[in-house]
């Protein structure tokens, strides 16, 4: 069932929700329904906190603790290669025609 979730999560994560990058970082750090990565979850860190529309439904960037968690368990080169990751990533989304 974790797995399940995480994939769902993963799916609107991709596909540019905000909350659900927040709750991506969370999965890769802590590794529910995925390996423990916490490079992939310092790119959705990233990416949660670039993401506009968290700003214009006023979600709040990452806790304290966790942003404390994730830097304390990535090195200077994994935070880079989280930052290539955000840089590179591409949404799922597809646009609707009406």
């Amino acid at each position: 069932m974790k797995q399940e979730g995480a994939g769902w999560i993963l799916t609107a994560a991709n596909a540019g929700l905000a909350r659900a990058q927040g709750e991506a970082v969370l999965l890769y750090l802590d590794g529910i329904g995925v390996k423990p990565d916490p490079v992939e979850a310092g790119k959705w860190a990233y990416l949660f906190h670039d993401n506009g529309s968290r700003l214009v439904f006023g979600f709040p960037d990452i806790a304290p603790a966790l942003h404390d968690r994730l830097d304390a368990a990535m090195t200077h080169d994994q935070r880079k290669e989280a930052h290539a990751r955000a840089d590179a990533w591409v949404t799922t989304a597809r646009m609707v025609d009406n």
